[in-house]
This record gives structure tokens, sequence and C-alpha cells, in this order.
């Protein structure tokens, strides 16, 4: 709302609300109003209905009391509405100057010593900071959800940094503050500053890629990146998508330092870890080396205590041992062992002998074994068996029973041995096996049993 259009509407509309029913009362009841009661009533119907407003106007005629409240007017081409605001917002909010274009909010308030009414300020940004807020609002609900804030993908720092990378302005007194505190904290350090544009145009552009850099040639360690404090506009080019976007996927650690400790971007939501201030950066990202040498001190000190009072402990223990009985007589300790040991040593061998000897006599049973059914055993056997079956043979070889004068008679056609009268006829021919030789014969006379049988030759 600007003031033209709220004075046209207290004027028109409220006044006659407020009116009417002072009116009607004056009529029906008679009643005479008091100014300060009418201030009241006013003051009440007017501060009721606006709560809260937002007015767009130029300020003038600013003035800065000792107490720290600010009171000014505020204009536009037609109208003008006075303004007051008290130390404990203007701690907290912009302080305007005369000829800024601004935007009050806060609300309406009827100043009864003067029957004026006023805006009691509670909060003052210049003229398009509203449209950067909401897009500061919609960026953050879309980053948030897509995970670029989630406490999982925040990487820790490293605790001895080797390098050090600065995203800053290289005019600035980021830059210097930096240095100031790592000289101071840790003197050996290394910085790589790459230098881009903090606020502007394209600002954003040459950050991201600044980021990227020192990414794709992994250049540093982990890195800073941030900018001195501002107002809303000169820190947006850390509210920049693509900011964000470059910390995202950013493989080195970043620290985020934006303005000043009340100030947050996006760039701080993003990063690893967020600082309040440069300086603050610069003592997060290294340790500081004497309080690191003190320290290391104080464990040396407290390691070489432990090993004094260890070895002292050991010496001891050690002492008492070497005066113990079983250094200064360790037979006394040992003897049972040693004594236990002879009895089984001798347990050990009775038991073997007989083992052995048990072993020696199964195996002269297993010998006895293997001499029955030895190979040779069984060899001379055959041969034994193979002389009786040759003299067997020999006894009934034909042969040697045809040397005894006996003949072996044959059919002459079909070489058929004759065994009996039946199978001959007269004039069969015949063979005729001798020890010494055959003969061929011509049957004459055929005689069975005891009768004469005559063979002509």
């Amino acid at each position: 709302m600007i003031v033209s259009d709220l004075y046209c509407h207290f004027q028109v509309e409220n006044l006659l609300k407020i009116a009417y029913p002072f009116f009607l009362m004056e009529k029906t009841v008679k009643n005479i109003h008091t100014v300060s009661s009418l201030t009241y009533q006013i003051k009440h119907l007017l501060e009721g209905h606006f709560k809260f407003i937002q007015v767009k106007g130029e300020v003038s005629n600013l003035k800065k009391q000792s107490s720290g409240h600010i009171y000014f007017t505020l204009k536009d081409a037609s109208s003008s509405i006075s303004v007051a605001l008290f130390s404990g917002f203007a701690q907290k909010t912009l302080l305007p100057k005369d000829g800024d274009e601004i935007i009050v909010e806060g609300e309406i308030s009827l100043y009864a010593p003067r029957g004026s009414y006023q805006i009691i300020a509670q909060k003052i940004s210049k003229t398009g900071t509203g449209d950067l807020l909401m897009k500061l609002h919609l960026l953050k609900e879309e980053l948030s959800k897509l995970g670029y804030f989630s406490p999982d993908r925040k990487k820790p720092l490293p605790k001895f940094p080797k390098k050090i990378g600065v995203v800053t302005s290289p005019t600035g007194a980021v830059i210097k503050d930096i240095i100031h505190v790592l000289s101071r904290r840790y003197p050996n350090f290394q910085l790589i500053l790459n230098p881009v544009a903090v606020q502007g145009p394209l600002a954003e552009i040459e950050i991201a890629k600044a980021i990227d850099d020192f990414n794709k040639h992994n250049l540093v360690d982990v890195m800073i990146v941030g900018r001195g404090g501002g107002s809303l506009e000169d820190l947006f080019s850390f509210n920049e998508r693509i900011v964000a976007d470059a910390i995202f996927r950013s493989k080195i650690p970043i620290i985020s330092a934006c303005g000043h400790e009340t100030d947050f971007t996006i760039a701080d939501f993003c990063a690893d870890v967020r600082a309040p201030t440069p300086s603050a950066a610069a003592e997060i990202v290294v340790v500081d080396k004497l309080a690191l040498q003190h320290q290391l001190q104080k464990l040396n000190e407290s390691i070489s205590k432990a090993i004094f009072s260890h070895i002292k402990q050991s010496k001891a223990t050690l002492s008492k041992i070497a005066s113990s009985k079983a250094f200064l007589s360790p037979y006394s300790m040992l003897s049972i062992f040693i004594q236990n040991v002879d009895e089984l040593s001798y347990s050990m061998d009775k038991s073997l002998q007989q083992v052995i000897q048990m072993k020696k006599t199964l195996i002269k049973e297993k010998e006895k074994t293997l001499a029955l059914f030895s190979p040779m055993t069984k060899i001379y056997r055959l041969k034994e068996k193979i002389e009786s079956i040759k003299e067997h043979l020999f006894s009934v070889n034909p042969s040697n029973i045809l040397k005894k004068g006996y003949c072996l008679v044959f059919k002459d056609q079909t070489n058929e041995l004759i065994t009996s009268i039946s199978q001959l006829q007269k004039d069969h021919r015949v063979q005729i096996k001798l020890a010494n030789g055959e003969a061929l014969a011509t049957i004459e006379t055929l005689k069975e049993n005891h009768h004469e049988k005559r063979t002509h030759i």
C-alpha cells in the first residue's frame, strides 16, 4: 500500500466509520466528548484496523535522536506520513537516509498529543528487496528438497590442510583479514587466491567458475568462499543457483563466509561449514600452531611421565621376581615337574616296548600266514602235482603200452579204432599200429570169443 492509498482510504472510509457513531450518539444521547476520549476512540479503531502494513515511499526529514530512536517522513508525489523507528528495531534492520526509496513494515499508531497518525516501523528494506527475498525463499525451499542442505552430504574439513584456496575479491578487506589470521595461527600456510567479483553483474558466474576450477585441477585441500558484509542486494551473488550448484558438486570441502554473523546466504546452507565471518573462516580452516605445539608438549610430558612410571613399576616387579624362591632355588619348584617327566618317560618306554613286542609277534604270525600263501610254495606244490600227472600220463601213454607187445587196429578207410569184432567184416582192410611202425592187413576169418581168427597179411 502506498502513502496516497492509505491517506484516501483513511480519509474517505474510516473517518466516516469513526465519525458516524458519534454523530448518532450526539443526537440520541446528547453526550459531549472530550478531546482525549474522542482521540482514544479514534486510536482504538485505527490501530485495530491497521495491525500490519507495508508502505513504500521516499525518506525525507530524517532525524536521529541520542536515545537511538529515528524519526522521518515517508512521502510520494502527493502525500506523506510520519514514521517512528525506535532503537530496539533500529538495531535489527536497515537504517535509511534522506532520499532512499524504501519499504516500511509496521503498524499504524495515533500519536495523541498531536492528534496525528504515524507508522511504527519494525523493519525497513530497500525497494526491490521484497522480490529478492521472495526469490531467495523459493530457491531455498527448492534446494532443501533436493538435499543441498542435508547434513549427510557435508564433507569433513582436513585437520592439517597443505593448500588453502580462497574465492573472494582480491582488493577487499576479506583476503587481508584471512591472511592476517592465518599468519598469526599457522605461519607455514600455503594460500591460493582465485580472484572474483563478489557483487554486481555476472559475479555469481565468476564465483561458480572459481570453485569449479579449484576442483578441476585439484589445487587445494579446502576452500574459503566469501565476502564482507553488505545489504541483501550486495550479498545476492551468493544466493544464486549457479553458486549453490558449484558448491554442491565440489569434491573439495568448502567453508562459506559471507558478510557478518547475522547475514545468511544460500552458499552458507550449501557449504560444508558456515563461518560467521571471513576471519572466523580462517580460524576454522587451520589449527593454532602455538596451541598445537603446546598440546603436543603436554602430550609429550604425559607420555614421558607414563613411560617412566611404567619403567619404574617394571623394575620393581623384576626385582621382586629376582628375589623370589623360584630364582633363588629353582629345583624346589621344578622338582615335582622333573620327577613327573621321568616317570612319564619310564612309562612311555615300557609301553613302547610292549607295543613293539606285540607288533613283532603279530609280524611273525603274518609271516607264517604269508608263507602258506606264498607263490613259491604254490609253485612247488604245482610242480609236484605236475610230476605226478606226468607219471600217470606216462603209464597210460599208448606208445608205452605198444612197447609191451600190444597193437592198435584201425579201419583203413576211416581210421576208426577197432575195439570189437563186430566192427570187422571179411575182406576188410585194416591198419595195424605197432610200437615201432604200422602194417596193412586183410581180414580173412572172424571168430568171436575163443574161436580162432585168422588174418591174412
